[in-house]
């Protein structure tokens, strides 16, 4: 049962962000064995500072939910018996605990990474990641993280952590909703042509937004970057900005998704 709910797909995806995680966290335990310092685990935030991990874990999002609209044959069985409502509400569910379990995963996953080295539990981020932020060791030990100190000073892990717990559980959930309602509206190709576009995005925003400052606004992928998001003008989202567009875009979409599923003829798919 827990498979089914998880999807057969978790292993790759969990494999390929085991493999970033540890790239990401090389130079981390490469300075801590140099330097005696333990690191703290609470490094994800600063990994998705890269848009390049940004991208890579859309992308595995991407594959996790590539069976929108979610109409294998199975599931047509479900449907049939339970019926188009009753259905739609159980899957979108569904849909939420699968987004919540994967960015809960790669939490885990990144924690447990730096947690053998003994972090110290004097200070919250650890002066390793202090010293990271105030010295050219990223450039010495080829860091792919940033380590900025206004955001060491601005949020404490727990802070960062469920902050990022958040934005990436919704825009998680957000992505296999648009899948799937694209999906249903104007096919399969268009859906993954949409989400692989949001993805890449992250990557171009980043110039794009220094003539055009509203381009981080239409840049979901890009609010993973907890440094993004803030009050300085041109260069930050508002929290509230992103949470609640990511919300609002879940409930539009869940809608237009049901009126589909509710108004076109269903033809299931066969599995892959």
């Amino acid at each position: 049962m827990v498979r089914n709910l998880l999807g057969r797909r978790l292993g790759p995806v969990t494999a390929m962000q085991t493999i970033m995680l540890l790239l990401y966290s090389q130079s981390i335990l490469s300075f801590s064995h140099d330097t005696g310092c333990s690191p703290s685990p609470w490094a994800l935030p600063f990994y998705f500072m890269n848009p390049f991990f940004a991208m890579v874990w859309q992308t595995g999002v991407i594959y996790y939910f590539s069976d929108a609209p979610f109409l294998q044959q199975n599931e047509m069985y479900r449907m049939a018996r339970m019926g188009r409502k009753r259905w739609f509400w159980e899957r979108l569910g569904i849909l939420a605990v699968k987004s919540l379990f994967l960015i809960l995963t790669e939490i885990a996953l990144s924690i447990s990474f730096l947690m053998p080295q003994r972090p110290d539990p004097a200070d919250g981020w650890g002066s390793l990641f202090y010293t990271f932020s105030m010295s050219n060791a990223v450039l010495q030990y080829n860091s792919m993280a940033s380590f900025p100190y206004e955001f060491l000073v601005k949020y404490s892990p727990l802070e960062a952590i469920l902050l990022l717990l958040g934005v990436g559980w919704l825009l998680t959930w957000f992505t296999a909703i648009l899948m799937a309602a694209v999906s249903c509206l104007a096919g399969r190709a268009a859906a993954m042509g949409i989400v692989a576009g949001l993805a890449l995005f992250v990557v171009a925003e980043r110039n794009i937004s220094m003539r055009m400052p509203e381009a981080l606004f239409v840049s979901p992928v890009s609010w993973l970057n907890l440094n993004r998001l803030g009050e300085e003008a041109g260069r930050q989202v508002p929290v509230v900005w992103a949470l609640g567009a990511l919300a609002a875009g879940i409930i539009c979409l869940a809608f237009f998704w049901k009126r589909a599923l509710e108004k076109r003829d269903i033809f299931w798919q066969k599995e892959e």
